[in-house]
């Protein structure tokens, strides 16, 4: 059983992320554990945090590299059944609405408040409530909590010709599903960003 745990490894491309649960059904959960240990003590796998392991991706000039933070708390969020999302100032600066950064790593979440180290960064989990979720890991997500971060007071007409160049017709349909799950401010912004899509 140890070996296919193994051999799911050796098939995950660079960069992968797993836990024991990722094996679940292959073997005991202490099998799972061991044997992932074994592999982390050979230099196969590296442990980036607790229950939490990667294939590290290989640079030429910096060596082994770990996934991205948000990859790492994605996969935190995974093995604890937890959904997560980017702050809403990070999610307008991966749009390219902003070059302004959080300060801290804070992600928005269904789980618990927590404060924890994940890949050697400290990482602030904040409980919201769900309709602060929507669209987790899409791109329509991040246009909300993008919204979220100007607020009504900074929504401006250039913001708004931004946002229509990035919103195809699948996001236009998320977003129009998810209007009665959103402020009446934002849902008015949202009429003017989808109504030609």
């Amino acid at each position: 059983m140890p070996n296919l745990i193994v051999d799911q490894v050796k098939t995950s491309i660079p960069g992968a992320i797993f836990s024991a649960s990722s094996f679940s059904g292959l073997a005991p959960r202490n099998t799972i554990d061991q044997t992932l240990l074994r592999l982390a003590k050979s230099g196969q796998i590296r442990k980036i945090s607790t229950g939490l392991f990667c294939i590290p991706k290989d640079h030429p000039i910096l060596g082994p590299l770990n996934p991205s933070l948000d990859d790492i708390v994605q996969a935190y969020g995974h093995k604890f059944g937890y959904q997560i999302q980017v702050h809403p100032l990070k999610a307008a600066n991966l749009l390219g609405l902003t070059q302004q950064v959080p300060a801290k790593n804070i992600y928005l979440t269904d789980g618990p408040n927590r404060s924890l180290v994940l890949g050697d960064q400290d990482v602030i989990l904040k409980h919201v409530c769900p309709r602060k979720l929507l669209g987790v890991e899409t791109k329509a997500g991040l246009i909300v909590q993008a919204l979220y971060s100007f607020g009504v007071k900074g929504i401006d007409q250039a913001l708004i010709n931004k946002l229509k160049m990035l919103i195809d017709k699948d996001d236009g349909q998320k977003l129009q599903d998810w209007l009665g799950l959103m402020p009446g401010w934002m849902q008015k912004v949202i009429s003017m960003l989808v109504n030609d899509k």
